[in-house]
């Protein structure tokens, strides 16, 4: 018997005030695990029963009753990332600091300014707002087999 995923999740929005970003979760509890639902690919992972090495799997459409809730995880999964916009800005931010780096360093001073730059590049990206405001704004709703 392992933790229950979205008790889990709860816990880190609470108690470490993070907002948790999974990429796959369970279908069913316990005796009731059905399988997985990738939240990137929106499939299920079926599992050949026939597999002995329990290796093989095919990528199915996802049950009807799991797919509301994958939708809501999908979509909470895309707002914590980057917006399009931000994506590009930041590449063509990346690209005019390394080409001004290039054009104005060489050799040892060239290697300091990279290694200043890369942690300023980092430092940025750090600061970027997330799509979602707070982590209220993806908590998790019980999953459907603990609904009452």
């Amino acid at each position: 018997m392992g933790a229950e995923l979205f008790a889990c999740l709860e816990q880190l929005q609470d108690k470490l005030s993070v907002v948790p970003a999974i990429m796959a979760m369970q279908a069913g509890q316990s005796s009731e695990f059905e399988g997985v639902i990738d939240l990137v690919k929106m499939k299920f992972i079926l599992k050949d029963p026939t597999d002995k090495t329990h290796v093989k799997n095919d990528l199915v459409e996802i049950p009807a009753k799991y797919k509301e809730q994958a939708e809501e995880y999908h979509h909470k999964l895309l707002d914590v990332g980057l917006s399009p916009r931000q994506a590009v800005l930041l590449i063509y931010a990346i690209t005019l600091g390394l080409g001004a780096l290039a054009f104005v360093s060489s050799g040892r001073a060239q290697t300091y300014s990279f290694v200043g730059l890369l942690a300023v590049f980092g430092i940025s990206l750090l600061a970027l707002p997330p799509r979602s405001a707070t982590a209220a704004d993806l908590h998790p709703h019980p999953s459907p087999d603990n609904a009452d």
